[in-house]
């Protein structure tokens, strides 16, 4: 699993997208090694637009971001939020 925490706690636009780019490289180095490659940690429904667009990443971790969202709007609708999210459009 790539670690996704530096991109998402990154405090430039510069710096995430740096965070950004190490993260595209890991996915492409951990595809051609044969691996199964995950990312996680600290991915929220601002952020994970970027990283879920990345080649080669086959599961994102999101876990604690959906649940806090679900204590508000239930489960379900916590995980639409996210994929429409994830697809790059605001809930």
């Amino acid at each position: 699993e790539l670690h996704t925490g530096d991109y998402c706690e990154a405090s430039t636009a510069a710096v995430a997208a740096q965070q950004l780019e190490r993260l595209r490289v890991a996915a492409v180095v951990g595809h051609e090694l044969g691996l199964i490659v995950a990312a996680g940690h600290g991915l929220d429904y601002r952020n994970v637009h970027a990283v879920a667009g990345l080649d080669h990443i086959e599961e994102l971790n999101i876990g604690h971001s959906i649940v806090c969202r679900a204590v508000f709007v239930g489960f379900e609708q916590a995980v639409v939020d996210m994929l429409i999210a994830m697809n790059g459009v605001e809930s």
